[in-house]
């Protein structure tokens, strides 16, 4: 395969997906966000995924969500661009769950059980 044709495939597929990709990534950045911010309130020994939870421990508070994101980011792109046929429902469904976690995250601290 050439690399103009990656190139091709990699922009149609941006271009197709233009709103779950927003998404998908506006939910991604959020979930860390509220993660590093939940850890900092919190403790890592809050923290529910795994993956998060294991690089958090070795590589920080702050970094570890972050990489965390990026390793996600990275799989859920493969997959989609593996399934193309259902790349929209994908993304669409896991930038959602993404934003659901963020809003947990923050809720889970007490300033939303408040009101």
């Amino acid at each position: 395969m050439n690399s103009s044709r990656i190139k091709r495939n990699a922009h149609d597929f941006r271009q197709s997906n233009r709103i779950v990709l927003f998404i998908f990534f506006a939910g991604l950045i959020f979930d860390a966000l509220s993660t590093v911010y939940f850890m900092h309130k919190v403790g890592i020994t809050g923290e529910i995924n795994p993956l998060v939870r294991i690089l958090t421990q070795y590589i920080g508070i702050v970094a570890g969500p972050l990489i965390a994101a990026l390793i996600k980011a990275v799989v859920c792109l493969a997959i989609t661009f593996y399934y193309k046929k259902f790349a929209a429902v994908f993304l669409a469904s896991i930038g959602l769950i993404y934003f659901f976690a963020g809003i947990y995250n923050i809720w889970s601290m007490g300033p939303l059980n408040n009101m």
